[in-house]
């Protein structure tokens, strides 16, 4: 089976993340319902961003994953 490097690379990331046993961060600041345009072939267009500490953790779908939206998150 011959797998391209991105899903490879996607793959791995996941595994290893997954490794840690802790969740991520709650972000600081999450946007749902937008247009955010990723300049990336595959998936020009998403609906949903998440800040954390001024860094970009999430880009994607308005169903953001566990443990990105806490308390504080505004």
């Amino acid at each position: 089976m011959h797998l391209a490097p991105k899903p490879l690379l996607a793959l791995t990331a996941t595994i290893l993340l997954s490794c840690t046993g802790e969740s991520p961060r709650p972000a600081d600041l999450v946007l749902r319902g937008g247009a955010v345009y990723t300049v990336n072939a595959a998936r020009s267009w998403a609906t949903a961003i998440a800040v954390r500490d001024g860094r970009i953790v999430y880009v994607g779908g308005d169903s953001i994953p566990p443990g990105f939206i806490g308390p504080g998150t505004e």
